[in-house]
């Protein structure tokens, strides 16, 4: 999967510059956010809207406040959710003193510093968010934007499993401006294909040139 995962960000009007706060965050490390907002005079094209992303996304981010609670729209939204998606894609984040409502009142909702760990706790969420990372390096059409694509896989190198570190370097090999990048991914990913090379070979370690992923085949 290198399509970015979704998140529907739930919210009232009156917390529009946090919930707006935490979409920007989310999208720096590969999300893609919609932002539902609370307007009971919406129109049916935009219910209609709500509802196709709120029953087609893969992570739900709800924030409560006392405005959120006492909102139809942000309680609905928080009730499909509930009903659609694993526990550990449903996350709340606390904005003041209010605690959930309803059938949400069994999670506890955290503070937005914890937002992201509470996502990549996840191992869907991790797995594809880094797949999602990897599939952007591969369109990457210069350094500078190998550089920021790879900005956040930088960091993640070490946790990643042997198949992503296989496909991150597939993806290197294949573009010049990833692997010839000088100050950011480049280096990092040179020194990840010598030490692939030393543990399983320099057969095994070419061939990843000329072995695309099945993600990265194309159509």
């Amino acid at each position: 999967m290198d399509e970015p995962l979704r998140v529907f960000i739930s919210y009232d009007r009156s917390d529009g510059h946090e919930a707006a706060c935490i979409k920007a965050c989310l999208e720096a490390e590969g999300f893609t956010c919609f932002l539902a907002h609370e307007d009971l005079e919406v129109s049916s094209v935009w219910r209609e809207r709500i509802w196709e992303e709120l029953t087609g996304c893969d992570c739900f981010v709800g924030l409560i406040s006392e405005a959120s609670n006492a909102s139809v729209w942000c309680q609905q939204e928080t009730a499909v959710a509930l009903c659609r998606l694993p526990p550990e894609r449903f996350v709340l984040v606390k904005l003041g003193a209010a605690d959930p409502q309803g059938f949400a009142a069994r999670y506890q909702a955290i503070p937005v510093g914890r937002l992201l760990p509470a996502l990549d706790s996840c191992p869907f969420v991790r797995e594809n968010r880094i797949n999602a990372m990897i599939g952007r390096l591969k369109e990457a059409n210069t350094y500078s934007q190998a550089r920021e694509r790879g900005r956040q896989l930088v960091g993640l190198i070490p946790t990643l499993t042997r198949e992503q570190v296989a496909r991150l370097l597939r993806v290197s090999l294949q573009n010049d401006q990833v692997w010839n990048e000088e100050y950011g991914i480049g280096p990092r990913v040179r020194e990840l294909y010598a030490a692939y090379e030393e543990q399983h070979g320099e057969d095994a370690a070419r061939a990843l040139r000329w072995t695309p992923h099945p993600s990265d085949s194309p159509g």
